[in-house]
């Protein structure tokens, strides 16, 4: 298994390296997601969102279990001050949602 993800990483530096358009490498073995998201918003020429203040409500109201079709889709919780996302596939899992205006991520 350390194998396979070595081989993987040396495939994905090659390609990085080898992309001629604009982007951004960031060692993020610290965890600390804010600072990476930070990079990434500067690095698009974004503003900075990671202040905006969400209502307990907001939280109470976002917070469960989708479906589609009767199959669950994903799920939202609460874990401190910020709400995760999992259940989806090509998401990474328990993805911290990012607000962007008070009702919005």
């Amino acid at each position: 298994m350390v194998r396979y993800w070595k081989d993987y990483r040396s495939i994905t530096d090659d390609i990085f390296k080898k992309l001629t358009i604009s982007k951004l490498a960031i060692e993020n073995s610290d965890g600390k997601r804010d600072i990476y998201f930070h990079q990434i918003q500067d690095h698009l020429e974004l503003p900075h969102t990671t202040n905006t203040k969400v209502s307990e409500q907001v939280f109470t109201e976002l917070i469960g279990t989708y479906n589609e079709k009767n199959a669950s889709v994903c799920s939202i919780e609460k874990k401190e001050d910020h709400l995760i996302l999992d259940g989806i596939s090509y998401i990474r899992r328990q993805s911290r949602l990012l607000p962007h205006k008070p009702i919005c991520f």
